[in-house]
């Protein structure tokens, strides 16, 4: 956690800090989900919030644009807050659990703080629990924890 954590003090009103997680996904395709996320800011009803919000995506989307678009992979965590963008690589540790986990190639998340804790959990915790889930003739058992899951093992009984 000790990359993320001069961002840990980090704040903004109405959750305009942004904590986006993204690998094994092209330039375009990031693009693409960001502008999905700028129509989604449309439809904020507070002015002020709407257009504070539509700004600061706007500008991330403007530096992907210029910075990122022609990358074929892209494995980085973006902070985007008032000051800037920080984009911090992901590791190749961190990128093995990622995959091995299946963990979506795109997360987005908002808020007044930076979502660290779940970035640490993310990468940091490999203690799971095990649960199982029956339905009809089928079993499949998981091991999961609070940001990733993997199917251990499919049954047919």
């Amino acid at each position: 956690m000790d990359r993320f954590s001069e961002y840990k003090d980090s704040s903004d009103k109405w959750d305009s800090l942004f904590t986006v997680i993204i690998y094994n996904l092209s330039g375009d395709k990031f693009i693409e989900k960001l502008r999905h996320q700028l129509r989604k800011v449309k439809l904020i009803k507070n002015e002020y919030k709407r257009k504070y919000i539509n700004d600061r995506l706007y500008n991330f989307i403007e530096y992907a644009n210029d910075k990122i678009s022609i990358r074929k992979n892209i494995n980085s965590v973006f902070l985007i807050d008032k000051i800037g963008i920080n984009e911090i690589s992901i590791r190749k540790k961190e990128l093995s659990v990622l995959i091995e986990y299946n963990v979506p190639k795109y997360i987005f998340m908002f808020g007044e703080f930076f979502q660290l804790q779940y970035i640490n959990n993310l990468f940091n915790d490999l203690v799971f629990f095990s649960a199982v889930k029956v339905k009809g003739k089928n079993v499949v058992r998981f091991q999961l924890n609070s940001t990733k899951k993997k199917i251990v093992e499919k049954k047919e009984i």
